[in-house]
């Protein structure tokens, strides 16, 4: 009976040793995770630092020190090129690279390298100057955001038609001066090559507005885009009347009939 006590107070002590182990290997390993944890946050916080890879420039007598990884985020721009080893950019005696343009406003531009964004001092003035720059190095990131689209009208401004015959076709004012007014033909049943059909001299009859309706141009009316457009059969054309028409061609030149469904039309304007 004393050895079977001996024995199992031997497995109990060996069975208390394991568990304590295990709770060590435990404690142990939950500390070294937040340990992890603690070195994987530190790193994203300190991932711009870049000891040995940090380039000196000097633009126009202004310098700065960035990393090389900020010189080529933009893999199109000439920062990139210069810096992608692939030519042989020397620096000056001093350890800096010289680029012969205005510093004034380069901070702008390495800022957005590092963060994608373009952040400028409220009512900002020099926005054509950076524009400038950025042009220059190549960055069509920042050009996107300081040079305004305008609509491109002739290509952009088109009304389209689905009847029996496809057809392209548009119209454009500049709302300033109507003897510039132009309706266009990109496309048409009688395969005329796309066409400027200019205001017939002395018109002034150029475009119509009416909230009761959509785009009408001329005073005949030489285009007429009616409600419910897509489905009424009211649209019209009756070309000649205040547009000239190519030579050869009638009033029903857009089309091939004087009315028609249109399936989408976009109208622009332009600012200045």
């Amino acid at each position: 009976m004393e050895d079977n006590s001996t024995g199992n107070q031997v497995l109990e002590d060996a069975g208390n040793q394991i568990r304590e182990a295990c709770e060590v290997l435990q404690r142990e390993a939950t500390r070294l995770r937040q340990e992890q944890k603690a070195i994987d946050a530190m790193s994203k916080k300190i991932e711009h630092v870049h000891l040995s890879s940090t380039v000196n420039l000097n633009v126009g007598g202004r310098r700065f020190t960035t990393s090389l990884q900020t010189l080529t985020k933009d893999p199109d721009s000439i920062l990139a090129a210069m810096f992608s080893g692939k030519f042989d950019v020397k620096p000056s005696e001093d350890g800096a690279f010289f680029i012969d343009r205005d510093g004034k406003h380069f901070r702008f531009i390495l800022n957005y390298l590092r963060t994608g964004k373009l952040t400028l001092p409220d009512g900002a003035t020099f926005r054509k100057e950076l524009a400038e720059e950025a042009e220059f190095y190549q960055i069509q990131g920042i050009l996107d955001e300081l040079v305004p689209k305008a609509p491109k009208n002739f290509e952009e401004s088109v009304i389209l038609t689905n009847e029996e015959h496809r057809s392209v076709l548009s119209g454009q004012d500049d709302f300033l001066l109507c003897t510039q007014s132009f309706v266009f033909s990109m496309v048409n049943p009688h395969r005329v090559t796309a066409c400027k059909l200019p205001l017939v001299n002395d018109q002034e009859d150029a475009i119509y507005c009416d909230s009761y309706h959509g785009p009408t141009f001329g005073g005949g009316y030489d285009l007429h885009v009616s409600n419910n457009t897509n489905t009424s059969g009211k649209s019209y054309s009756n070309l000649g009347y205040s547009y000239q028409l190519p030579t050869g061609q009638q009033y029903t030149f857009f089309t091939g009939a004087q009315k028609f469904n249109v399936t989408d039309y976009e109208v622009f304007g332009t600012y200045k």
